[in-house]
């Protein structure tokens, strides 16, 4: 089922001056298994698995972008790549998922939370942590949900073992809202609001 109405203008990306934002592809298959490989402990941890593995191949991750692939055009769910400009190395990843993906876990939401709520997630590569790459993404990031997206609500999280983003987003303009424990994604998620999205439908 469609997580994204067809009736809705999908955005295609974004662009700024030192980074770009694609629907990723399997096209993309070398230079996301590159950053995914360079960036592995610190996937680890914000995946809350062991994703990606020691032994994770091309192969393996071309399987991956083929099932993003597939949900992007069936609008099921979203996957962008993070791509420098020329467009020859990645940077990172985002992904629009539905909420509704983690009530088997959580089947009573807050009472605020809107059962057709968006959730996001990036990251980029570990190199680029110790400057201030995330937070240019993240201020990026608000303003194109709120005017190019057309989501009843949206909601940015991670672990709340990734200290390095916790903080990220605590530093951010977007009110934390809630906690909830995620099993299947390596334990409690602290969730933050995107201000200033609505639904047009």
């Amino acid at each position: 089922m469609s997580f994204y109405p067809i009736g809705r203008r999908l955005p295609a990306g974004l662009q700024a001056a030192k980074w770009q934002l694609q629907p990723l592809t399997p096209g993309h298959v070398a230079i996301d298994y590159e950053a995914v490989m360079a960036s592995r402990e610190m996937l680890n941890l914000w995946s809350g698995s062991s994703w990606p593995t020691v032994n994770f191949t091309l192969d393996d991750n071309l399987d991956d972008l083929q099932w993003h692939h597939r949900e992007h055009q069936e609008r099921i769910a979203f996957t962008f790549t993070l791509l420098d400009p020329p467009g020859r190395r990645c940077l990172g990843c985002l992904y629009i998922r539905s909420i509704s993906e983690l009530l088997a876990d959580n089947p009573h939401p807050p009472a605020s939370v809107a059962r057709d709520a968006a959730i996001a997630r990036f990251w980029v590569r570990s190199s680029l942590l110790a400057g201030e790459f995330d937070r240019q993404l993240l201020e990026a990031l608000l303003p194109w949900f709120a005017e190019d997206w057309d989501f009843a609500q949206l909601y940015f999280h991670t672990r709340e073992a990734n200290e390095q983003q916790v903080a990220l987003f605590e530093s951010s303009p977007m009110p934390y809202q809630f906690t909830w424990q995620l099993p299947r994604r390596g334990g409690l998620h602290r969730f933050w609001q995107v201000t200033g999205v609505s639904s047009c439908t």
